[in-house]
């Protein structure tokens, strides 16, 4: 995937890992690194890449975290559930006990070369859903994220449904909604033919393959994957607000 992400290499041995459970069924093995504004950021691992990328999941979303034992961690071989996760001494446990230095990237570089995506999950209703199930989630789409994990996997053949609501500040000063602005020019977006800002999207860590989704978007699933969300902008760091995205999943029959 054409984004660089570079971080921080961590403490860890690649055997340790936390594992978070979501309400809608998705598990998440990673390593808790820290909690702030509502959302615990997990350091996880993608495909075949060696190194982390970071994943920022909303606490509404998660069902339980059993938290793996290392010396270095204030909480070991422990588990916290959805109800415990509302105390704020729960969330100071759920914490590492890192150095400020250690949980912080050095920024990201988007179009430089093919690496995982920095994703963040931001969903608001994530019900469980059950194999062979349909799957439906709402998630919030920073325009300043590299790309947001929509809380979903999906297996070749699975109809995707996508509508978008909401504007954002792209950094040319302009807003946007998930259609995007056809008459912005951007050399470095991912997807040149499509309006600069549009709401996109792409299946797997290791996939070029990005799609124009807009305001409403519905496909079938080429390949199996994660399903990430993005801003369709070269460089989005100034960018503000977010799209609500509306996703549904329905299992191929």
């Amino acid at each position: 995937m054409r984004r660089a992400l570079l971080l921080v290499a961590i403490l860890c041995s690649a055997a340790t890992a936390d594992t978070i459970k979501l309400k809608n069924g998705e598990v998440v093995s990673g390593r808790v690194v820290n909690y702030s504004a509502g959302a615990f950021t997990v350091e996880i691992k993608l495909g075949s890449y060696s190194g982390p990328i970071k994943a920022r999941i909303d606490v509404r979303d998660v069902e339980s975290i059993e938290f793996s034992s290392t010396e270095s961690r204030s909480t070991s071989s422990s588990e916290v559930r959805s109800s415990d996760l509302r105390s704020s001494d729960t969330r100071q446990t759920a914490s590492t006990s890192r150095s400020s230095e250690e949980r912080s990237s050095e920024g990201a570089a988007r179009g430089a070369q093919s690496l995982p995506p920095a994703a963040s999950s931001s969903s608001q209703t994530s019900p469980r859903s059950e194999a062979g199930v349909a799957k439906e989630v709402s998630v919030n789409v920073p325009a300043r994220e590299e790309w947001t994990y929509a809380n979903v996997t999906v297996k070749r053949g699975d109809k995707i449904s996508l509508s978008a609501t909401g504007k954002v500040k792209l950094s040319a000063g302009r807003e946007s909604g998930p259609e995007g602005i056809p008459s912005l020019e951007d050399k470095d977006k991912l997807l040149a033919s499509s309006p600069t800002g549009a709401l996109i999207a792409v299946i797997g860590d290791d996939n070029d393959d990005f799609i124009f989704v807009g305001k409403e978007k519905e496909f079938v699933a080429s390949r199996d994957g994660k399903l990430f969300l993005s801003v369709n902008e070269g460089n989005i760091s100034d960018n503000e607000g977010a799209f609500s995205v509306r996703v549904k999943v329905e299992p191929k029959k």
